[in-house]
């Protein structure tokens, strides 16, 4: 059986090792999160040229070895470098990475949230329209695809529909609770109607129409840090909010 094998995928991060190598954590579409070593990634001229940046769809031949694989060729088949032109997106196109890192397990495959991100780096490229409702909608497909999406239609603890009222959000319990049963819950957050039809709205539409959305940034603000607690009460490791990773110098 060869050790030698091809997948294409994303850098989510890049560690120094030794004097000439890299540590580099990447997200394919066979294996997802995997990390490898590039050898001589820091010399100047090295075969890898571009292929390990960020915001480099690659092409990448692995070689298996005891421990973790080397990365013997990468070869580039999309890139998305001119998002660095537009500080903001530049920020959202790198959060996204920080939140695969963080909250996906190794070697778990999850093609759908490659070709998600592929959209969004197009999109902030290509489109003139809010990244807001985008960086809602991703963390929320992340939350379906880890098992953990949180409850928005009904009460987690009566089965209640909500339709026409403020409700309370438990993170621990993992979706939304009514006026009713809000005494039985602890650390609840509130959230109102605008905020919960928007989550609702937003996972109803196609994502190629979730740029189309409007929300101003009080809400934005709002869902940005209650997704994130979410995430990081229920994935893999802790995640901050969009506003506070992309800091207050940036206006909405």
């Amino acid at each position: 059986m060869s050790r030698y094998s091809l997948d294409e995928g994303i850098v989510l991060k890049t560690v120094d090792f030794g004097e000439i190598d890299r540590i580099v954590t990447l997200f394919t579409r066979k294996k997802g999160k995997v990390q490898a070593i590039a050898k001589g990634a820091r010399k100047m001229g090295n075969r890898f040229g571009a292929s390990l940046d960020f915001f480099s769809f690659s092409e990448f031949l692995l070689y298996a070895t005891r421990g973790m694989p080397l990365i013997v060729q990468g070869k580039i088949k999309k890139t998305f470098r001119d998002l660095v032109r537009i500080p903001l997106r530049w920020m959202a196109g790198e959060y996204v990475l920080l939140l695969v890192d963080r909250l996906f397990p190794f070697e778990r495959p999850e093609e759908k949230i490659l070709e998600e991100i592929l959209f969004l780096w197009e999109t902030f490229l290509r489109c003139g329209g809010s990244i807001q409702p985008l960086l809602l909608r991703f963390r929320l497909d992340v939350a379906r695809v880890l098992g953990v999406f949180p409850e928005l239609l009904e009460c987690v603890l009566c089965h209640r529909e909500l339709h026409s009222a403020c409700a309370s959000f438990s993170i621990s319990l993992g979706g939304i609770v009514c006026d009713t049963c809000a005494t039985k819950a602890q650390e609840l957050s509130f959230l109102s109607w605008q905020e919960l039809q928007l989550l609702r709205n937003l996972v109803d539409v196609p994502l190629g129409r979730v740029v189309q959305s409007r929300v101003n940034s009080q809400v934005f603000q709002s869902l940005d840090m209650l997704l994130s607690r979410y995430l990081s009460y229920h994935g893999e490791g802790r995640v901050p909010s969009f506003t506070s990773f992309a800091g207050c110098e940036f206006s909405w």
